[in-house]
């Protein structure tokens, strides 16, 4: 999830809005001007809750996640669609079983879970109208964010490729010309569907957060020192790659609330704070006081986070 790039290459390129939409059109250019999401979305359109998210005996407590292994919330028509759009190299053909299916749920759950900004563009009932201009940008460049998101990704990632290890990497992304960033190679390591080991892997929809991050690095947006053993694993505010998925969670929250069962809310929130508690060097005054006063990540109940970011259930 965190990628991370040769570092002679990265510019400092957090203009906002302008870079945004120049990348924006620049994909779109180098993609031909098409439209996957019409293609997929008349097949891929379906979620549902308890299922296509999290399962109750998968939460991380010391239980296994196991409600994962053997099931799957891609259906065929979804499937076959999927195969022929994404750009998957001569790489999968020894990928251990379910791999790729899990690779092409993530970007179903990308396309399908519906997304809405919170009340005051906020971040965790704090830091009003604290989206990043460039993010607006890019959600509202389709007539919906999943649009949006979902044709962005296939427009900067122009080779899906498998290796069997990333270190403690499940997935990154690697332009095609340092000088040109706008298209590039999705590297997939076998951890992006890694069910046994790391609960934050388990499910489509945090599948789909890591793809709005590593397609943000196709905006020309590179990581951050952290200051400490951490190194290059940090961004420095909520323009860059950490900060764009984080703002996904929090939208998937509010997009689909009405039927998140109260484990989707409590996973999809924990995936937000524990990036917005670890991964930023500069966050709003507000909401870097908020996540410093939260000791554990887990610690909320579906209904404190309801009242806290004013879901509507």
């Amino acid at each position: 999830m965190e990628a991370r790039h040769r570092r002679t290459a990265a510019r400092p390129l957090e203009l906002g809005a302008l870079v945004a939409a120049l990348a924006l059109a620049l994909s779109a250019a180098a993609c031909g001007g098409g439209d996957p999401y019409a293609e997929a979305a008349p097949a891929c359109s379906y979620v549902s809750s308890g299922t296509a998210i999290w399962k109750p005996d998968g939460l991380p407590d010391g239980t296994p996640p196991t409600a994962w292994q053997g099931s799957s919330s891609l259906k065929p028509e979804c499937k076959a669609v999927l195969e022929k759009l994404l750009p998957f190299d001569g790489s999968w053909t020894d990928a251990p079983d379910g791999l790729k299916d899990r690779v092409m749920e993530a970007f179903q759950a990308l396309l399908a879970y519906p997304l809405a900004l919170p009340n005051e563009n906020r971040i965790f009932g704090v830091a009003p109208w604290s989206y990043p201009l460039g993010f607006i940008v890019e959600i509202q460049r389709d007539e919906t964010p999943m649009k949006s998101l979902f044709n962005h990704a296939l427009s900067v990632v122009d080779t899906l490729h498998r290796v069997p290890s990333l270190g403690q990497k499940s997935a990154q992304w690697t332009p095609d010309d340092y000088v040109l960033l706008w298209n590039g190679v999705l590297t997939i390591a076998d951890s992006f569907a890694d069910l046994g080991q790391n609960p934050f892997f388990t499910t489509p929809i945090q599948r789909a957060s890591i793809l709005v991050h590593e397609a943000h690095h196709g905006d020309g947006y590179f990581h951050h020192p952290c200051g400490d053993e951490r190194g290059w694993e940090c961004d420095f505010d909520l323009n860059g790659p950490f900060g764009y998925a984080a703002l996904y969670d929090v939208m998937a929250l509010h997009g689909s609330a009405s039927f998140l069962s109260d484990d989707d809310i409590r996973f999809l929130f924990a995936q937000a704070c524990s990036k917005l508690k670890t991964r930023f060097n500069h966050l709003p005054p507000d909401l870097q006081a908020t996540v410093d006063a939260i000791s554990g990540c887990w610690d909320f109940s579906a209904d404190d986070i309801a009242a806290l970011e004013g879901l509507k259930r």
